[in-house]
């Protein structure tokens, strides 16, 4: 999943290009799981990821705490976090929240389920639009 993000970092990407390669994985990881544990699972395990981070980088859960309802859909308000940090500060923030958000999933579905669900996502983005030659 953060290889293309590490990849736009050592690319010498602005944070607001950092930003919005987040928030594209971010919905990604919402279109795969939200079928499977629905949207407000998928929003609780977001919201329980920014919070155990919240002392390495409360300038993030700060973001967060005045929307009522997180709009999953968009994720404004990690976009903006993001944008406005060096392009280091946005890169390893939105990896700690990725790693949180792993690790809680992986305790309630297991690895390989995980594993199996999230590697959709990064086939994906490794794939790109890329249209595959099948004519042979």
């Amino acid at each position: 999943m953060q290889a293309a993000l590490l990849s736009l970092v050592a690319a010498g990407a602005s944070s607001s290009q950092i930003a919005e390669a987040a928030v594209n994985e971010w919905c990604e990881i919402d279109a795969v799981l939200s079928p499977i544990i629905g949207p407000h699972g998928v929003a609780a395990l977001y919201k329980r990821a920014l919070h155990l981070i919240r002392d390495d980088y409360p300038w993030l859960i700060a973001a967060h705490e005045h929307e009522g309802e997180l709009l999953f859909n968009n994720f404004i308000q990690l976009k903006t976090a993001l944008a406005k940090r060096t392009t280091a500060e946005a890169s390893a923030a939105n990896l700690s929240l990725y790693q949180s958000f792993h690790t809680t999933l992986v305790s309630l579905i297991g690895e390989s389920l995980t594993h199996r669900l999230l590697t959709s996502i990064l086939d994906n983005s490794l794939r790109g639009d890329a249209v595959q030659d099948t004519s042979s």
